[in-house]
């Protein structure tokens, strides 16, 4: 068996780094199949015609606790601080997101330390103990007010569903601070690869042992008892055969501004001022 190749399904971040481990710590050969005509999965970029990198498939923010996992990804690329900030627009005023202190002392117009900020949420929270829904779960801890003016109608854009129909776990990953620290996660390592993703991804598997063929459909690769590794949608391996999952995505568009920045930010939602969700 050793002898035989191992057939990877996928060339996105767990197809390639599968690859690298089989390739150089088992010594095998591996067979990387990639139905796109590129490699690296929705985190793949490239650069546009005004040399600007783009994300092709949306801005993928890379960040972990885990300092094994950035040694790791570490032999591949350098790195450029990456801190995730993130603003919403409310009426024309930016305010930090998530809420942590100077939100709330911004919305409410008031001057906050973390106990009286503490004193108002109860105050504005409702009294739901056990939250079975997306709504239900913003309401308990920050009230009505901030709920329709952050969440409700960013959600119905985002999910095309109310909140009350979403679990509880999807705006139950967004933190309330009381403290004025205006990142969108707390992770350790907040970073982006130096030259992006497609790179990092490239020099992962620019291994000998590696072969890689873009452009083709798993289904027309003869395994012939070949072990093979699937790590594209679940409901495409099946062939569909309940029907597509809802998978949910976006609709990006790309614009290009002759300035340097064109916004304060790496990204500004828009909760209610327009009919896309966030730049």
């Amino acid at each position: 068996m050793k002898n035989k190749p191992i057939f990877i399904i996928g060339a996105g971040l767990s197809g390639c780094v599968l690859a690298e481990r089989i390739a150089s710590v088992l010594d095998r050969k591996v067979v990387l199949v990639e139905k796109r005509n590129h490699i690296a999965g929705n985190c793949y970029d490239h650069k546009a015609d005004n040399g600007v990198l783009v994300h092709k498939y949306g801005p993928h923010y890379f960040r972990t606790n885990n300092e094994e996992l950035l040694t790791y990804l570490s032999a591949f690329t350098s790195w450029i601080p990456g801190d995730y900030i993130v603003k919403s627009s409310l009426k024309g005023d930016l305010y930090d997101f998530p809420i942590n202190l100077n939100t709330l002392e911004q919305f409410f117009q008031c001057s906050l330390d973390a106990e009286a900020a503490k004193s108002l949420l109860e105050k504005q929270r409702k009294n739901i103990p056990n939250p079975n829904n997306s709504e239900e779960w913003v309401l308990s801890q920050v009230g009505k007010k901030l709920y329709e003016a952050f969440f409700l109608n960013y959600t119905l854009k985002q999910w095309n569903q109310h909140p009350r129909k979403l679990d509880k776990s999807v705006c139950g990953r967004i933190p309330v601070r009381l403290n004025r620290d205006n990142r969108y996660v707390e992770h350790r390592f907040q970073l982006m690869p130096a030259n992006g993703y497609t790179a990092m991804v490239s020099s992962m598997i620019s291994h000998p042992n590696i072969e890689l063929r873009l452009n083709t459909d798993f289904r027309e690769v003869d395994f012939s008892g070949n072990t093979a590794i699937y790590t594209g949608p679940i409901d495409e391996y099946f062939n569909y055969c309940y029907g597509k999952l809802p998978w949910r995505s976006l609709r990006f568009e790309f614009s290009p501004f002759e300035k340097e920045y064109c916004q304060p930010c790496v990204q500004v939602n828009y909760p209610d001022e327009h009919a896309y969700t966030r730049s």
